[in-house]
């Protein structure tokens, strides 16, 4: 498997998910490669909401699952969020409920129209800019990282509000088209 051989080597193995076919025995394999975290994609509180978003009933509740199964096995992990005009207003519950659940971290993403999100509307500039600057300002107010990934106006943002650009090992992602980290990074 790709995660053992590049545990072997030195590397940070994570992986992603929607978390829907994560149990103890998947998360028992992951670990025993070597996979130090998930981040399992959580984009409403209410499950008809989350599955109509991810184009599949009950994942809702099999995502709840993957994130009990990682708990119990002691497998970091991570929410992650796409912020849309349908979740918009359930970002800080989202969050809240990550911190809650014992996530490592929440991470917030913005809609990217393509695909079968091709159809979706964004949000508005004006609610994208509101939004970064509510993770800028919240921060602080939990033990687990709070962030926004992938959004090239976060780095304005941050520094608008004191923040810096953010941990040290991270380049903004917009320099690469995805997220940098040096290996090691936690």
């Amino acid at each position: 498997m790709l995660a053992k051989r590049a545990s072997h080597k030195g590397l940070t193995v994570v992986g992603g998910t929607n978390g829907t076919l994560l149990d103890g025995s998947w998360v028992d394999k992951l670990m025993d490669c070597g996979v130090r975290g998930m981040g399992i994609i959580l984009d409403s509180l209410n499950p008809e909401k989350h599955d109509a978003f991810r184009g599949v009933r009950g994942a809702w509740k099999r995502t709840l699952r993957g994130i009990s199964a990682c708990r119990k096995k002691g497998l970091e992990f991570q929410v992650q969020t796409t912020v849309a005009k349908d979740n918009y207003g359930e970002i800080p519950e989202l969050i809240e409920f990550a911190s809650v659940l014992g996530a490592r971290a929440f991470n917030l993403f913005f809609l990217v129209c393509t695909g079968r999100g091709q159809r979706m509307t964004d949000i508005y500039p004006r609610l994208y800019e509101r939004m970064l600057s509510y993770i800028a300002q919240i921060q602080d107010e939990y033990e687990m990282l709070v962030r926004a990934r992938c959004a090239p106006h976060y780095t304005r943002i941050s520094l608008l509000h004191g923040r810096g650009i953010g941990l040290l090992w991270e380049i903004p992602c917009w320099l690469f088209g995805g997220d940098v980290l040096f290996p090691g990074a936690p």
